[in-house]
């Protein structure tokens, strides 16, 4: 790289962008092996620049020589670099500076937060690991002068990150402990900290198999899916931003660029965000039109960068990589390397489409395809191991698949044997099951009640999927609100809807078709309930159906049927294989979120 080809490359961008562009650049040296020439980049750097460029320079450097083992000190850099020699000191005052007293020792943020030593760089500021002096823990702190806050909008954007990222709980996500700004100007971010390293450096450092891309990226999309949920678009999803701990458990990290729902009507133009991981909308400075999809697109870039060990997209020059972005097609994974999964790559590739209309609508609907892809990866390794031939393959696998469902059953009887998912029916008087024989279809204004009652106590989640295929939630959610959850609790029974004994609901809904009722059972709370939601399901399966009452399935399987001798046989081996494929797709989705799972269809009938 040289002078000529960072102004080739940096022309159109803001100052900020180039910044980041020729940061990144120095950093692929130290990644790529090559011991990063700083004194090359600084030489090089945009005259208008170069102080803050400097600036990101050096954090890099120290960060990567410091994991050599190497002890660079603030001597060595202001000798070779003394015309900088002001941000040099700026950057080691936290390790050098004495405090009033006169004792050696780190400099302490807001009269608590004792700084130890930088470990990386963010949007706007530079990131330390820190000790909080009240508790006694390990924090990450966020550091940024008045000084070197460029303009009011990246300040903004500051204060934007620390807004927004609060508002976020889930284990996936970062959270932010503290936030302010001290006496000297210096603005302040206090984060959890996460031992570990960067999906960057894991994905360099050890190539995953595509289960491991699975697993990894699925709590990567049950994150976003949350953040999705409470309107919040982060906008800079990429390798760097996400931090993967000890027990290889993924958290997005650095919300900088991230804008909320309500911001978007004035964010037309806007180019924001990293150039390898922007979608198309970002790339045309469509920003007030960005939503979720925008993040899934990320998200599809990282999961064919883990998969073939490139970005899909990876031209030099910005205006070239552009191009790219806008109209050419990703390669497909498999045709680089041919032993990746197909449900892989097609999950990916569908991320990646250029109309966020053909990606995926929801994160978690990526979530829920990953880890069926995951899981379909293990049953063939699983049948490979045991089979010696195809046809040994095949009958071995299903043998080993009923042998370990039997085994489930054995183990858990004594729980499944009393677990129950009721609908009662005021007909004629009286309260009616939806398992009686003379019960036919739910009607409109039908009046119904609930009743769950469970082997042991245990937290209970129900779900009503109308005949058009929209998902409704009954409890621990309050008034039918997904936003709205209540005090979530082990129960042993539950009769709903809750309150006086005579309450109920009134059917509603002009749609004929087949109903399902969901009851999830779990050990412990559920973090994030209202996941339900946004679940992929093909509900076209049960278009056309007209089933003969009710029909039960416990953890995808026929448990029982309407018991009416009138029934043609050849009708219910007919209905069965729809009804079946729909409740195991059901089953599929959710088997790794809840212990147990009931479900039960029945006919509505509508106006």
């Amino acid at each position: 790289m040289n002078q000529a080809s960072i102004h080739d490359e940096c022309g159109s961008l803001s100052d900020q962008q180039q910044i980041e562009v020729i940061a990144e650049r120095f950093e692929k040296e130290w990644v790529s092996g090559n011991r990063g020439n700083l004194d090359r980049f600084v030489r090089i750097s945009p005259p208008g620049l170069r102080v803050p460029l400097f600036r990101e320079l050096l954090l890099i450097d120290l960060v990567y020589r410091r994991r050599l083992g190497e002890a660079p000190s603030m001597e060595e850099y202001a000798r070779r670099f003394p015309r900088h020699a002001a941000v040099v000191a700026d950057i080691f005052e936290p390790q050098n500076r004495r405090s009033a007293t006169g004792d050696d020792g780190p400099s302490v943020v807001a009269d608590r937060y004792q700084l130890e030593e930088p470990i990386g760089k963010g949007s706007f500021g530079v990131v330390y690991r820190a000790t909080d002096l009240e508790l006694g823990r390990t924090v990450a702190i966020k550091l940024r002068r008045s000084d070197t806050l460029a303009s009011e909008n990246q300040f903004q954007n500051w204060v934007e990150e620390a807004r927004l990222a609060a508002k976020l709980e889930h284990p996936g996500i970062v959270s932010v402990i503290d936030a302010g700004t001290q006496d000297d100007g210096t603005s302040y971010l206090v984060l959890q900290y996460i031992a570990g390293k960067t999906l960057k450096e894991h994905l360099r450092a050890e190539q995953p198999l595509p289960v491991s891309v699975s697993e990894l990226f699925a709590s990567v999309a049950d994150a976003l899916a949350y953040a999705h949920r409470r309107g919040c678009v982060h906008r800079d999803l990429k390798p760097d931003n996400i931090l993967i701990d000890d027990d290889g458990v993924p958290h997005i990290v650095d919300f900088g660029l991230a804008i909320h729902d309500e911001d978007r009507p004035g964010l037309a133009g806007e180019v924001a965000g990293s150039p390898i991981y922007m979608c198309p909308e970002q790339v045309r400075g469509e920003s007030h039109r960005l939503d979720g999809r925008s993040d899934i697109w990320a998200l599809g870039v990282m999961i064919y960068e883990s998969l073939v060990g490139r970005p899909p997209f990876q031209a030099k020059h910005l205006d070239d990589l552009a191009d790219e972005i806008l109209h050419r097609s990703p390669k497909p994974p498999r045709q680089i390397q041919p032993s990746i999964s197909r449900d892989l790559e097609k999950i990916a590739l569908k991320c990646l489409a250029k109309d966020p209309n053909q990606r995926y609508a929801t994160a978690g609907d990526v979530a829920n395809l990953l880890r069926q892809s995951g899981n379909r990866s293990k049953r063939r390794r699983w049948m490979f191991l045991v089979g010696s031939g195809t046809m040994a393959t095949v009958l071995g696998g299903a043998w080993l698949s009923r042998k370990r469902s039997v085994e489930s059953a054995d183990n858990t009887a004594h729980v499944r044997n009393q677990s129950q998912l009721d609908l009662l029916l005021w007909r004629d008087d009286d309260w009616v099951s939806l398992a009686d024989s003379t019960v036919r279809a739910i009607h409109f204004n039908d009046q119904v009640r609930l009743h769950v009652k469970l082997s042991s106590a245990a937290y209970a989640y129900l779900i009503w999927i109308d005949a058009a295929g929209q998902i409704a939630p009954i409890y621990p959610f309050v008034r039918g609100d997904w936003s709205a959850v209540g005090k979530q609790r082990a129960v042993r029974s539950l009769q709903l809807p809750e309150g006086e004994a005579d309450s109920v609901w009134t059917v509603e809904g002009s749609t004929e078709g087949v109903e399902t009722v969901m009851l999830g059972v779990r050990s412990d709370p559920h973090t994030d309930p209202a996941f339900l939601q946004d679940m992929e399901l093909p509900h076209e399966l049960l278009q056309g159906s007209k089933l003969p009452g009710a029909w039960w399935f416990r953890d995808g399987q026929l448990e029982r049927r309407p018991q009416d001798r009138k029934i043609d046989p050849i009708k219910v081996v007919q209905l069965n294989h729809a009804v079946l494929k729909w409740h195991q797709v059901i089953y599929e989705r959710l088997e790794s979120e809840f212990d147990e799972l009931l479900t039960v269809s029945f006919p509505f009938r509508g106006k």
